[in-house]
């Protein structure tokens, strides 16, 4: 057994569980990854899902996962908060895009800032800056899914505010879950996200410079 914080966690379960999820972890950046294929997904989320069940039945419930690694990349605890209501964006957080729901810690997506266009602009027909941008898509993220699952180091374990990256169920009005939505990638490869850069200029999270460069054009081409 593992005591972070407040927790109590029986390893043993939840490694047979992550054991069941064999990733092609090549592209990632630490325990940092991009999309990873929907079965491999479905199978991560799968436990935290309540499958089957209609809309009604689960309308404004989810739970956040949160999975601590060692820097090794072994799993060393998992956290679950169920929700009865959808987690929302929190602003004001030093450029960070982040997260927080009822009794959780502040989640800060690891390695992303909001975008830097000046001003307003016009985006299928609404107007954002890139303040109100990003807050408005990771808002839709959040919404009418069941699960959200984040990975984050040991080093992040009780702090208020804990850099992760996260992955959401997509089948979130009911039904069975065939996949997931890494949201890093959702909100990078909008343009609502960009990559923050080490001192020799280098992305943080290497895994979606390519991404990036997507959503860089579609930001450059909304409205003004």
């Amino acid at each position: 057994m593992v005591r972070l914080g407040s927790g109590i966690i029986g390893l043993a379960s939840l490694l047979a569980c992550e054991g069941a999820v064999a990733q092609d972890r090549s592209a990632c950046t630490g325990i940092y990854c991009p999309q990873v294929k929907a079965a491999d997904a479905a199978a991560e989320l799968s436990p935290y899902v309540a499958a089957g069940k209609t809309w009604e039945q689960v309308k404004g419930r989810t739970t956040l996962v949160l999975k601590y690694y060692d820097r090794d990349g072994s799993l060393a605890a998992t956290r679950t908060w169920p929700q009865s209501a959808y987690m929302q964006p929190v602003a004001g957080q030093s450029g960070k895009i982040a997260f927080t729901g009822q009794g959780t810690p502040t989640i800060a997506l690891y390695g992303l800032a909001p975008c830097s266009r000046k001003g307003s602009f016009s985006f299928k027909g609404e107007r954002f800056t890139c303040e109100s941008f990003w807050q408005d898509r990771l808002s839709g993220n959040l919404f009418a899914t069941q699960a959200v699952l984040c990975r984050a180091y040991t080093d992040q374990v009780d702090r208020p505010i804990q850099e992760a990256t996260c992955i959401r169920a997509d089948e979130g009005v009911g039904g069975r879950t065939v996949g997931g939505i890494v949201i890093d990638d959702a909100l990078v490869g909008i343009g609502a996200a960009v990559l923050e850069r080490d001192a020799g200029g280098k992305p943080l999270r290497q895994e979606l410079a390519g991404v990036e460069k997507t959503g860089s054009a579609i930001l450059a081409g909304a409205g003004k």
